[in-house]
């Protein structure tokens, strides 16, 4: 998979989702390729010792990179997936079947960063996320997902991204463009703007108060820890 999108978050409670999806229903179709189920995902996430791939990100530098393992838990199915942002401020994923050896996604992630064999060399687990996934196809083009239960943690789900009363849903416009799909348009015109919020930049917050996060900041204050 090698495409080139933009992505917008939004955080919304589980009330507002009900509103929003039931206001813009004439303009999505539940997603093929999930047949409008609810999908389970686990995600390890992959970084240096020093967090240079989160600190990159952080600063928002103009070329930066994810590497994470996702796992489809309700097809036991696993993909090792590279998730950069270029200068054009395009998301571009490319992955390959996971075996659980890294060593043979060495050549995959060598192409995938760019030629950069040291980096390769000094990643080592770091973070881990889980949530419930449901997708849509946008009929004026591009895909709307919707995040539940988002759990977050090093080795094991520690927080919960959540208000004390009610759990926030993530939904996520993905445009093949980089003007706005109709979904978003009709979030400005509610005054629901986009936010900037990573999963792995919340697990890394999770275990790591210490660091700066700079425009995370906002979104890392709605962790709770999970019970």
């Amino acid at each position: 998979m090698n495409e080139g999108r933009v992505d917008r978050k939004y955080v919304l409670s589980s009330q507002e989702v009900e509103r929003v999806l039931a206001e813009v229903q004439s303009l999505w179709s539940p997603d093929s390729m999930a047949k409008g189920h609810t999908q389970r995902y686990q995600t390890d996430y992959f970084d240096t010792d020093d967090l240079s791939l989160f600190h990159a990100a952080r600063r928002q530098l103009p070329q930066r990179s994810k590497v994470r393992v996702r796992y489809y838990l309700d097809t036991d199915a696993a993909f090792i997936e590279v998730k950069s942002r270029n200068r054009r401020g395009e998301t571009i994923k490319t992955r390959q079947a996971w075996n659980g050896r890294f060593e043979d996604a060495h050549e995959f992630l060598v192409g995938a960063l760019g030629g950069s064999t040291g980096l390769v060399g000094g990643l080592i687990p770091t973070a881990r996320t889980s949530y419930e996934r449901t997708a849509a196809t946008i009929d004026a083009g591009g895909r709307m997902t919707l995040d539940r239960n988002l759990l977050v943690g090093h080795r094991a789900f520690t927080h919960r991204f959540g208000d004390r009363t009610d759990e926030l849903i993530v939904l996520e416009t993905k445009s093949p463009t980089q003007s706005p799909t109709p979904v978003d348009r009709h979030l400005w015109d509610q005054r629901i703007r986009p936010v900037s919020l990573s999963k792995y930049a919340l697990a890394v917050a999770s275990f790591r108060p210490d660091l700066p996060l700079n425009r995370w900041s906002a979104s890392a204050k709605r962790l709770r820890t999970n019970p």
